[in-house]
């Protein structure tokens, strides 16, 4: 069902709500304050959106099996899902609460601002460009995880991701990576903990003012430069080659001071 333009008028109906289910297209994209193409068919149909103008203080918007799904300016948004989507890009957000990326196969987010929660799961390709002001943003199950500058991040995890590339990350109080197959970070500024956790590669570039940085059964990892790393933690199969590289050392210590024993008696 396809709804004309609303005008602006005391008549044009709002809702704080907005459900989207089975639409193969939809755009939202910014408008003149109040443009709502948004009725209620009736009490036993569904509330069926064709095109919704950008309206602030938004309490829920849900996006449910849409093909594509664009998303320019939100503001004042409570919570914001998407479920099912084959293609989502969303341009910027705006003082969001909370906001959900489910079974989706690509992802494309500009700019999120002051945003409380961001979760991606189940996704086969993100790209992030900017981050400022986010309380929390977690990566599940996604195979291509690609963020661009991350600012003021109060947590960040990334879990069961196959590649994940970070490029700076500044003021970012926890960093998390868990069961990753590749990890790329360029440059860690200002982060107060940085753990990996079961990844296969971990190249780290440029580490600075960092508290606590620690690595858990990680196969191969390359360190360029450290500074000002307050503790740096290496466990399991690192730690390992460690000491066995030492007892080697030992070894060869003890044999060569055997053989010079021997061949001086």
């Amino acid at each position: 069902m396809l709804l004309p333009d609303v005008a602006e008028s005391d008549d044009t109906v709002f809702t704080n709500k907005v459900a989207l289910v089975d639409l193969p297209e939809l755009l939202i994209k910014p408008c003149v304050e109040k443009l709502l193409s948004v009725v209620d068919v009736g009490p036993n149909e569904p509330l069926v959106v064709a095109a919704v103008w950008i309206v602030p203080d938004v309490a829920s918007l849900e996006f449910i099996n849409v093909d594509t799904t664009e998303v320019a300016p939100l503001t004042d948004v409570d919570s914001l899902e998407f479920a099912d989507v084959d293609n989502i890009e969303v341009g910027l957000l705006t003082d969001v609460a909370s906001l959900e990326f489910i079974d989706v196969d690509t992802t494309e987010v500009a700019l999120l601002t002051d945003v409380a929660s961001v979760e991606f799961t189940d996704v086969d390709n993100i790209e992030v460009g900017l981050l400022t002001d986010v309380a929390s943003l977690e990566f599940t199950d996604v195979d291509t995880t690609e963020v661009g500058l991350l600012t003021d991040v109060a947590s960040l995890e990334f879990t069961d991701a196959d590649t994940t590339e970070v490029a700076p990350l500044t003021d970012v109080a926890s960093l998390e990576f868990t069961d990753v197959d590749t990890t790329e970070v360029a440059l860690l500024t200002d982060v107060a903990s940085v753990e990996f956790t079961d990844v296969d590669n971990i190249e780290v570039g440029l580490l600075t003012d960092v508290a606590s940085i620690e690595f858990i059964d990680a196969d191969t990892t390359e360190v360029a430069p450290l500074t000002d790393v307050a503790g740096i933690s290496v466990k399991n199969k690192i730690r390992k080659c460690l000491l066995l590289r030492t007892s080697i050392v030992r070894c060869v210590t003890t044999l060569t001071a055997y053989t010079n024993n021997t061949a001086q008696s």
